[in-house]
């Protein structure tokens, strides 16, 4: 049965169950070993026997034991200390000092080994049971990311990353952090757009961004796993109780009638449902359900969300910067307020996210001189850079590593002589192109500074953003940032657009949303009526599921509080779609459908092995990152984050418990390898050095070691316990 909805007693013996199961594992591996070498074990203890307080028993010469603080755990052979001056040994046979080599080593070496083992186990059994996986498809693509920008699609497969097979969305989130904001190469399935229609595979490039929200700045492009079809959660409005009597929670949808006859739903996620239900606000479809076995169809209602306009103004709201982009450069801040732009002599208010949108993508793709060869003689001609008709995808094919040059819309290939770009190919769909196959592309130049060319060198920018660099436009931001410790300021930041390569739209780098903060408000419109002022704050809208009337809930500028019910405009009745409202059910899916991988046991053997290969290579990955710095410190989890991380998966069920319980048990296994004295890989270090030199390193060097170790160690808990707790 799964652990879900376990009140947090027991959430927390699962932790700590979890937590005592995988240090037991490592301290038996070391115990196991002295029995196989001959070295008598004085102390067996899980958990640490602080003050001497803690439940212990002799037999046999060893004291087994379970320790007041549960934190870890150790076994102590006789005549072994990580303190050589604590280090007392008689010589006997059955000490560790008088072990042979191999058996010293056997011995620290099998706490790992250990960890490794159980963990490939647990990864077997997790199959066996049912280890559930999001998809390697995108769900939700988040307005202004990397991902949309690039062209992806909800639906989208993901086939490989960076020519590493992806399998399942684990591998996206992996693979996209570890590239620490380097341009990586996917390789995308998009279905067809009817039924019936093959799919198309096409290659993209781009780099992710850092999301500073998330602890240690993690790189993501902005795509989140699909929906399931199952309803995870209900709302409990009491408007809304006719809803909670035909819909129940782990209801699953199988299929969907919106008026033009039943549909069943795409096999891999529920988006085309809540897309369905967005058209049809007010109105009612009809589902049908599976409930234990049985499906049935109900009538359930389509409620409005959204807003229409109230004849208020807000202020757009920044709400991420990505990394390396203008804004960044520029200074601009997330949570900053964007009121306007100043071009020259004239201040252009906005209206909405969409007039920024627009007015970006019309600063760049200006003319732009092309120095070329063509047929032996040179020439100069000036190029509008152009678009795909149909928005565009890269293409990359053999002769051209470094990805298509989509601005221009060739394809190119250095030349022999490393002096520029051959034309290999124009491209079908684009609009404008001047150039012809076998054109060499030396230059560029903005005509309106003829003298300053930027010569085309294979190796650096792309012909396309040169071009792009060249022709876009400079404006001025009006910002308005808000702090805690100053005043409200206002400010003005130039900013000049980029251009994305995969789709040729000018871009500044930042996410936008409409924040609750009115800007100003329109004489005589439904919000000048309600009193409402610039500075108030729109907290929410909510209709009737007929939107026949709605209850709009705002705060004016003295942090009053007012909630009117208002007669919805006939206007919006009319057509509210066109007024900005969207059909939404008043249940919610199951954030990601899963899939579970192995239905028999070679499949699970095959792919445990697979999952503990990638589990083990990740995490090495992650340390050779942190070490060049190219993965934030703060990115490390300590106990709490340990902690925390067994509940979400205990809270998730068993097979995402057992997954994770393996995880932490292949990562102790690699993190006790790392050569630090008072480690593991630290002793494994003193007998390699043994071995080679033939005789063990000084007491005074060892001792030197240990403190230093110790040090490293204290130091980095220390540190990560601090960022648990306050960062």
């Amino acid at each position: 049965m799964d652990i879900i909805g376990l009140g947090a007693p027991y959430s927390i013996a699962i932790v700590l169950l979890g937590f005592s199961v995988l240090v037991f594992v490592h301290e038996l591996g070391h115990y196991l070993a002295c029995r196989i070498v001959g070295v008598r074990v004085e102390r067996f203890f899980l958990g640490f026997d602080a003050w001497g307080i803690g439940l212990k028993k002799e037999i046999n010469g060893t004291v087994y034991g379970i320790g007041v603080i549960p934190l870890g755990g150790y076994v102590k052979p006789a005549g072994q200390a990580d303190d050589p001056r604590d280090q007392k040994t008689t010589g006997a046979p059955d000490e560790y000092p008088s072990a042979p080599l191999w058996g010293r080593a056997l011995i620290m070496a099998a706490g790992v080994i250990l960890n490794f083992i159980f963990g490939f186990i647990l990864l077997v059994a997790g199959f066996l049971y049912g280890i559930p996986f999001p998809p390697n498809v995108a769900g939700e693509v988040r307005s202004g990311s990397p991902a949309e920008v690039n062209g992806i699609r909800t639906g989208d497969k993901f086939l490989r990353i960076n020519d590493k097979e992806i399998r399942n969305f684990n591998g996206i989130i992996q693979e996209v952090a570890m590239s620490a904001g380097s341009k990586i190469r996917f390789r995308i399935e998009r279905p067809g757009e009817n039924e019936g229609d093959a799919a198309t595979s096409f290659d993209l490039i781009f780099a992710g961004t850092v999301d500073n929200s998330q602890r240690g700045g993690i790189t993501t492009i902005g795509v989140a796993p699909p929906l399931s079809r199952k309803v995870g959660g209900i709302s409990l409005d009491p408007r809304y109780s006719e809803i909670r009597r035909k819909i129940q929670l782990e209801d699953e949808i199988v299929a969907y009638d919106d008026g033009s006859g039943e549909k069943k739903l795409a096999p891999l996620h529920g988006h085309e449902l809540e897309d369905a239900a967005s058209k049809i606000p007010g109105k009612s479809m009809a589902l049908t359900i599976r409930r234990n076995g049985k499906e049935f169809r109900e009538i359930v209602p389509v409620c409005g969300g959204g807003q229409f306009d109230l004849g208020a103004r807000y202020y757009i709201q920044c709400t991420a910067v990505e990394g390396d982009s203008p804004a960044q450069k520029a200074g601009l801040h997330p949570g900053d307020l964007l009121y306007g732009i100043k071009e020259k002599d004239k201040t252009i208010r906005f209206l909405d996210t969409q007039d920024l949108i627009e007015y970006t993508k019309s600063c760049g793709l200006n003319e732009v001189g092309i120095e070329l060869v063509r047929d032996g003689a040179a020439m100069n001609i000036s190029v509008t850079p152009v678009k795909y008709k149909n928005g565009g995808n890269a293409r990359i094919v053999k002769e051209n590593p470094q990805g298509m040059d989509t601005l221009l819309g060739v394809l190119i290939k250095p030349t022999e002589d490393g002096k520029g770009y051959a034309v290999t190919e124009v491209l079908p769909g684009v609009e404008g192109s001047r150039f012809r196959s076998g054109d060499l592309l030396k230059s560029a130049w903005n005509p309106a500074i003829p003298e300053e060319k930027v010569e085309f060198v294979p190796g650096g920018e792309l012909p396309g953003e040169i071009v792009a660099r060249l022709g876009a436009r400079e404006f001025t931001l009006l910002v308005e940032r808000k702090s805690k410790d100053l005043p409200t300021q206002r400010l003005e930041i130039k900013l000049t657009p980029v251009v994305s390569l995969a789709t040729g739209i000018p871009r500044i780098g930042i996410g936008l949303g409409a924040s609750n903060q009115i800007a100003y408000v329109m004489p005589g419109s439904l919000a000048d009526k309600q009193k409402i002022v610039p500075g108030s704050e729109i907290i929410s809208l909510t209709f009737d599921l007929n939107l026949k009337h709605f209850e709009l809930a705002w705060k004016d500028p003295a942090g009053k509080g007012h909630m009117p019910i208002i007669d919805t405009p006939e206007s919006v009745l009319k057509d509210p779609l066109s007024a900005g409202l969207q059909g939404q059910f008043m249940f919610l899916l199951m954030s990601a459908r899963t899939e579970r991988l192995a239905p028999d046991f070679l499949t699970a053997l095959r792919e445990a092995g697979r999952e503990w290969v990638g589990m083990s290579l990740s995490i090495y990955g992650l340390l050779h990152k942190l070490v060049v710095g190219k993965v934030s410190v703060t990115a490390l989890g300590g106990p709490i984050s340990v902690f925390k991380t067994i509940k979400v998966g205990a809270d998730s069920g068993l097979g995402s418990f057992i997954w994770l319980i393996a995880f932490i048990s292949i990562n102790l296994g690699v993190c006790n390898l790392l050569p630090i004295p008072v480690l593991d890989g630290g002793h494994l270090l003193f007998a390699l050095i043994e071995w080679v030199k033939g005789s063990p390193p000084s007491e005074r060097i060892k001792e030197i070691a240990q403190y230093a170790g110790l040090i490293c160690l204290l130091t980095l808990i220390a540190t990560v316990t601090w960022f648990d707790l306050f960062y």
